[in-house]
């Protein structure tokens, strides 16, 4: 398998040391999650016109990140967004992010503008001020991992939230509760009640903070020696 790698923006030099450029970190991404198929990969410089000769010159392409905004009235914007239109009439394989998947959206008819806030950078805290019913409370069984240290786990196999990996971590605190969206293993929702390294049977996983224990963290040891001891347990998460 060949992976094009479109490339529209670059990582500050001070950084490139510790984390690489944009191509490097989504090869070693891509590789790590890798069987046993080859994959060879070919970094584009879009930025500076750099293009396949042919769209079936990758079997499949990706688009990065980028500080540019894909509304900015900037040539190799638009030459990018004609490529993106090329490459979905055809039904060729492409995958976008943050930048990236603004661009398709804003391609095949979505709207992309700016935030009303502005620039923003790092984790971001959200409200959700008028809650709907399917929302909470949430019902589950939760058991004792097998493989992620002091945590419990609710297994949620085949199920599908539509949503990938943002602010993922493979070493939650004690009580910072992630979801997995599945993928390498089932999709999942870890409960840390110590100390904690999420990992399945696949080796290890990273999953998505998205919720945290803010009181009651005395409680959370006995939670955990609970549903060890006594196996599966009901557990119900509802609005404070």
């Amino acid at each position: 398998m060949r992976i094009g790698i479109l490339k529209t923006d670059s990582v500050r030099e001070e950084f490139q040391g510790d984390f690489g450029d944009y191509p490097a970190m989504f090869r070693a991404i891509l590789m790590s999650g890798a069987d046993d198929t080859p994959i060879e990969f070919r970094d584009y410089d879009v930025q500076h016109g750099e293009y396949p000769a042919t769209i079936d010159e990758c079997d499949a392409y990706l688009i990065t990140g980028s500080r540019e905004s894909v509304y900015d009235d900037q040539p190799w914007i638009h030459r990018l967004a004609a490529f993106v239109q090329q490459l979905d009439d055809a039904r060729h394989t492409l995958v976008g992010i943050c930048f990236g998947h603004q661009l398709i959206a804003h391609v095949l008819g979505g709207e992309t503008r700016a935030a009303d806030a502005g620039w923003a950078v790092g984790v971001q805290e959200t409200q959700v001020l008028s809650p709907a019913e399917w929302m909470l409370p949430y019902r589950e069984r939760i058991i004792h991992v097998r493989w992620s240290g002091e945590a419990c786990w609710i297994p949620l196999g085949e199920f599908q939230l539509g949503v990938g990996f943002e602010n993922h971590t493979s070493h939650p605190s004690r009580g910072d509760i992630l979801f997995y969206p599945g993928g390498y293993s089932e999709t999942e929702i870890l409960f840390p009640y110590g100390s904690a390294c999420f990992a399945s049977k696949m080796g290890q996983l990273a999953g998505n903070h998205f919720l945290t224990v803010a009181e009651g963290h005395e409680q959370l040891a006995a939670m955990g020696r609970k549903v060890l001891w006594e196996g599966a347990q009901d557990i119900v998460f509802e609005a404070s």
